[in-house]
C-alpha cells in the first residue's frame, strides 16, 4: 500500500471551483487558495469533472476522497461500493457517482489507471475510513455495520489482500455519523502517527473511553505524537469544535497543506507548529489554507481532495 507522501497528484471537484449556489460561495476561495499553493510548490490542481447522474451535485462531489478509487500501487486501483448509510436519504437518492465513467472523463496522464486497471469489490466503504500507515491501514470498525451480509472476517482478509497492508480497527462512535479514520489521526512516516485529542476526554466520559481506547490498539503498532488543544479556549463554528479537522489536511510528497479557521488563530498557530517540529527532518513543506467554509459542511482538505502518483 504506497502512502500519502508519494503522492504527486491532486484533484478537486469541479463543484469545489464553481460552485453554483449561493450558499456554497466561500467555498470557490479555498479552491483558489490551495491551487495558489499547489503552483508555488510546482504542483497543479486537476479537476474531476461532474454530470447529473453520473457523479454527485453540489456539496456531495465535493468529498472525492470518499467516492473515487483507492491507488494501492503505482499502476493499479481498488474501487470499492459507494454506498454508506448516510446517503439513504432522500436529499441524496440518485446521487450515486458513477466512478468508471469519471476514469474515463480524467485526463490522459491517468490513461494507465482507468476500467482495466481498476479493480472492483462490491464491500462498502467510503475513501475515507483509509488512513495509510506504510505497511498498514487503519479504520474504524464500521465498516463492518455496513456490510452485514458479510462476515468480519471475510472483509478483512478480503481488505488486506487487496492493500497488502495488515488492517488495526479502532471502535467506530455511533456519535459521529461518518465513521471516518482521517478525522482520528494521519501518519507520518517511520512507524509515527498523529493523533488529537479526541473530543474533550477530560470532562466528557464517551470521548474518554474512546481516546483510551484508541490509545491502546495504535500504541501497539506506532509512535503518537500529540495534538493537544485543551488548554487553549477559542469560540466553537457554528456550536461545534472543529480543532480535529487540522489532522485531515492534504498531503502530497513534500508537501502538507493545514487547514485553519478564522476564529480560532491561537489554536492555529500551535496546530502548524506541531506539524512543523514533527516533520523538521523529513523534507516536508507546511502551509495553511482557511478552510471555515469546508469544515462547517463536516470534512477537511483530505475529504475534498484525491491524491494520485503519476
Amino acid at each position: 500500500m504506497i502512502e500519502d507522501k508519494v503522492f504527486n497528484t491532486v484533484y478537486f471537484s469541479g463543484y469545489l471551483r464553481c460552485p453554483l449556489s449561493i450558499h456554497d460561495q466561500g467555498l470557490s476561495q479555498i479552491y483558489k487558495d490551495l491551487d495558489a499553493i499547489l503552483m508555488r510548490h510546482h504542483y497543479q490542481s486537476r479537476l474531476i469533472p461532474y454530470k447529473y447522474g453520473r457523479v454527485p451535485e453540489g456539496q456531495l462531489s465535493i468529498w472525492c476522497r470518499d467516492y473515487m478509487p483507492i491507488q494501492v500501487s503505482e499502476d493499479r486501483m481498488m474501487a470499492f461500493s459507494y454506498a454508506p448509510d448516510y446517503l439513504k436519504t432522500k436529499q441524496w437518492i440518485g446521487h450515486e457517482p458513477d466512478c468508471n465513467w469519471v476514469l474515463t472523463q480524467i485526463d490522459s496522464s491517468l490513461a494507465y489507471i482507468n476500467e482495466s486497471t481498476t479493480t472492483s469489490h462490491n464491500i462498502i466503504l467510503d475513501g475515507g475510513n483509509i488512513v495509510r500507515c506504510g505497511g498498514l491501514v487503519v479504520m474504524t470498525d464500521k465498516v463492518f455495520s455496513e456490510n452485514p451480509d458479510k462476515k468480519p472476517s471475510f472483509i478483512k482478509d478480503t481488505l488486506e489482500k487487496y492493500f497488502n497492508a495488515e488492517i488495526i480497527f479502532l471502535p467506530w462512535d455511533h456519535r459521529e455519523t461518518y465513521g471516518h479514520t482521517d478525522g482520528i489521526l494521519r501518519y507520518l512516516g517511520n512507524g509515527t502517527i498523529v493523533m488529537p485529542t479526541y473530543g474533550n476526554p477530560s470532562k466528557n466520559k464517551k470521548d474518554r473511553e474512546f481516546y483510551d481506547s484508541f490509545m491502546k490498539i495504535l500504541s501497539r503498532k506506532f509512535e503518537i505524537l500529540p495534538m493537544d488543544f485543551s488548554d487553549i479556549e477559542e469560540p466553537k463554528i457554528n456550536g461545534k469544535d472543529h480543532r480535529w479537522a487540522y489532522i485531515n489536511w492534504l498531503q502530497l510528497d513534500g508537501l502538507i497543506i493545514l487547514p485553519v479557521f478564522a476564529n480560532t488563530p491561537e489554536s492555529n498557530m500551535k496546530a502548524a507548529q506541531l506539524i512543523k517540529d514533527y516533520t523538521e527532518n523529513m523534507n516536508i513543506d507546511v502551509e495553511c489554507v482557511e478552510a471555515t467554509a469546508l469544515v462547517n459542511y463536516g470534512g477537511g482538505l483530505n475529504c475534498a481532495s484525491w491524491t494520485t502518483k503519476e
